[in-house]
């Protein structure tokens, strides 16, 4: 539940970076980053958890490695694709977005183009199971008994 929310709060974020955000004041600016901020801390522990479960207790820190990785993969392949469409959108006259009504319109586009792979992250996450569901599960898994050390 926590994931879902902060996908929602990060992607009311983008929306509204995108729509009345860019080119605003200051204090404006920075209240949407810290609206961001919140709906990424209410998803980020979620995900790690959500790895560790699955990954198993022998494979849990391989899980989390691949988690991080991905995260940083993910902030560099979101820096490229920013920086490109700020290239291909630097001379537009009217912005993709139609409430947006300012000049950074480049930068209004490059916030409503963000906003696909959060929608598309929030349809994968409307396939996870609950929190209920994997407790559920855990709890049913036979307990793995300790290896013993042998007497010498």
């Amino acid at each position: 539940m926590p994931l879902r929310v902060g996908l929602v709060v990060i992607l009311v974020a983008q929306v509204a970076f995108s729509s009345i955000g860019v080119g605003n004041a200051v204090w404006f600016v920075s209240l949407l980053a810290g609206v961001q901020g919140v709906g990424f801390a209410l998803m980020n522990s979620p995900i790690a958890t959500m790895v560790s479960l699955v990954a198993g207790r022998d494979r849990q820190s391989s899980g989390l490695s691949m988690n991080s990785m991905a995260f940083f993969l993910g902030g560099g392949f979101g820096t490229a694709m920013l920086t490109a469409i700020l290239t291909l959108r630097q001379s537009a006259s009217s912005a993709i977005n139609p409430l947006y009504g300012r000049d950074a319109i480049p930068y209004s586009d490059a916030f409503l183009v963000f906003t696909v792979p959060l929608l598309l992250a929030l349809a994968l996450s409307l396939r996870l199971p609950s929190g209920e569901q994997q407790f559920e599960e855990r709890r049913s898994e036979p307990a793995a008994t300790p290896a013993r050390a042998t007497a010498r």
